[in-house]
């Protein structure tokens, strides 16, 4: 064997102890991150009808960096997301099609599991908002949707850690 799976045969060997004997396997709410807390925000791109009523990339971004900073979560910039230990990310992608929308704000990170003597890595969502709607060309209130989404995930990311 070489040794990356020497490496993950000891790592779970040593989990399945402890789990026999501490049972400290927590059951989250898929938020919980290591300290130093930060998040990189990546919003993907709007469409032609987005921008039709006045909303873009660059109002999204800023709303919802703006909702971090308030609850004092560090913001981390793309550089030290691509350079840095962060497993993880917060998604958001708004949708604009005529009269309608939707919306989806995903935490996602790098998960990994085993199928017998294969390991497999995966980027999952491991907790997401969504939803849709009808925007009456009014593009503040797919905006206002967007803050009271960021109010859940704010509310359950800071119960987490």
């Amino acid at each position: 064997m070489n040794s990356v799976k020497i490496s993950f045969l000891l790592f779970f060997f040593l989990i399945s102890i402890n789990v026999g004997y501490a049972q400290d396997i927590y059951d989250g709410n898929g938020l919980e991150v290591t300290e130093p807390i930060g998040i990189f925000v990546l919003v993907e791109n709007l469409t032609d009808d987005a921008a039709e009523i006045g909303l873009n990339s660059r109002r999204i971004q800023d709303k919802i960096e703006l909702r971090l900073q308030q609850a004092d979560i560090n913001i981390i910039s793309r550089k030290e997301y691509l350079e840095g230990s962060y497993d993880y990310f917060l998604y958001a992608n708004i949708n604009v099609i005529g009269n309608a929308f939707s919306t989806s704000l995903q935490f996602q990170r790098n998960t990994f599991y085993i199928v017998g003597e294969k390991f497999y890595t995966k980027r999952a969502i491991s907790w997401e908002i969504s939803g849709s709607g009808t925007h009456g060309r009014d593009s503040e209130y797919i905006i206002d949707v967007i803050d009271r989404n960021m109010d859940s995930f704010i509310n359950n990311f800071l119960k987490a850690n």
